[in-house]
């Protein structure tokens, strides 16, 4: 009996070892999560840190309207404001090249044929030393 408890146990545990579970909150939480190790500094913060460059990053959002009625009358009124997703997207991008410190520069509206309006953000990523 004790035999047959431990195969059926055996059987159990390595039946699932090959499991793989797919959502679409992934992404979601994987930007939660590396957004949270980046933290965010102005530039004058910055030159106060010992810290190193490590590139430029960029994120952007387009907000598709295919009427051209529509994406008029989007122009005039108050819109969603992504700015504070995009920065997590800048936090995600600066973990992703090795950063744990950004410095936002610039958020931007253009507006173009298919996006009513284009959202770009840049900033620049860094290695900050921490305890310092």
């Amino acid at each position: 009996m004790r035999s047959r408890l431990t195969i059926a146990a055996f059987i159990s545990l390595t039946s699932c070892a090959d499991l793989t579970l797919n959502t679409n909150a992934g992404p979601f939480i994987q930007g939660q999560i590396s957004s949270a190790g980046v933290a965010v500094y102005s530039a004058q913060e910055m030159n106060r840190y010992e810290a190193e460059f490590l590139g430029n990053v960029q994120s952007s959002y387009c907000q598709e309207i295919n009427d051209p009625h529509e994406r008029h009358a989007q122009r005039t009124r108050q819109s969603y404001s992504p700015h504070g997703h995009l920065l997590r997207q800048l936090q995600v991008e600066t973990q992703l090249t090795g950063g744990n410190g950004l410095v936002a520069h610039q958020c931007y509206d253009t507006y173009t044929s298919s996006c009513s309006p284009i959202v770009q953000c840049s900033g620049s990523a860094y290695w900050v030393e921490q305890g310092k």
